[in-house]
């Protein structure tokens, strides 16, 4: 009788782990688990060499982990008047590319804080890296808007910091021909850090903009040259003093011819 072996090749998970950077991860370690019902069984692991590479397998429907060494990051998100805040939401990206870190960061990509505001992330690794917390209803506090960025850095060693949430705040108005009619569309400019003029449109003419820093907003209100102002002022100035968490009610404002 004879016997003929055929060796046919072994399917494999190929590929290469790099930071926010695009640079390889050495010694990165990198696990393929095969998803059977509910249960997940390791089937098999491996390192990443000097230029990121790895190779496990046999291939099997699954899911593929990767563990990069760094630091374990705890955070605590607190309001303006120190107490924790629960359910915000937290996610960490590149600094760089706007996206998601390519790698897993202890539960996953996105997290939310418990009641006592805290929340952990293992394995934390690379100097560009930033954290966006999101709840509803709260915004990033005045105090760590620094350049208007919405987003805190994670600086290399960082261990525990502390990100302030505070509640919304408008300004809100409506805005009337001198005869008392709406003024349904115009735009709008402040100088408060939004940058260029918003458009707003309204049947009734309410609007509002938001309240990011306690000191001194200016609001500029504009009306198109092509709407009819019926023979009121086509711009309205605004100078107030306004309060993170604290919204501010106008009432109407009136294009009176002035």
């Amino acid at each position: 009788m004879d016997l003929t072996l055929e060796l046919a090749p072994i399917a494999e998970v190929r590929g290469v782990v790099r930071d926010e950077t695009e640079q390889p991860i050495e010694s990165a370690v990198v696990e393929l688990w095969a998803k059977d019902g509910e249960d997940s069984t390791r089937v098999s692991s491996g390192w990443t060499d000097a230029q990121g590479r790895y190779r496990v397998g046999p291939a099997k429907p699954g899911v593929l982990k990767i563990f990069v060494g760094g630091e374990e990051l705890f955070r605590v998100v607190v309001d303006a008047r120190g107490q924790p805040v629960e359910g915000v939401r937290v996610e960490v990206r590149s600094a760089l590319s706007r996206g998601r870190v390519p790698w897993l960061l202890g539960g996953g990509w996105v997290q939310q804080t418990g009641p006592d505001g805290r929340f952990s992330l293992q394995s934390v690794s690379g100097a560009q890296l930033e954290l966006r917390v999101e709840k509803p209803e709260y915004v990033l506090a005045c105090s760590e808007r620094e350049g208007g960025r919405i987003a805190l850095p994670v600086k290399p060693g960082d261990r525990e910091v502390r990100a302030v949430l505070v509640r919304e705040a408008f300004v809100h108005w409506q805005i009337l021909h001198w005869d008392g009619t709406p003024v349904p569309s115009f735009p709008v400019s402040t100088r408060e850090g939004l940058g260029n003029a918003r458009e707003f449109s309204n049947e009734e003419g309410l609007f509002s903009v938001p309240i990011l820093c306690t000191g001194t907003l200016q609001l500029e209100l504009r009306v198109a040259e092509g709407v009819d102002v019926r023979g009121g002022s086509r711009r309205l100035r605004r100078l107030m003093s306004v309060r993170e968490e604290v919204d501010v009610h106008l009432g109407a404002l009136v294009l009176d011819g002035g």
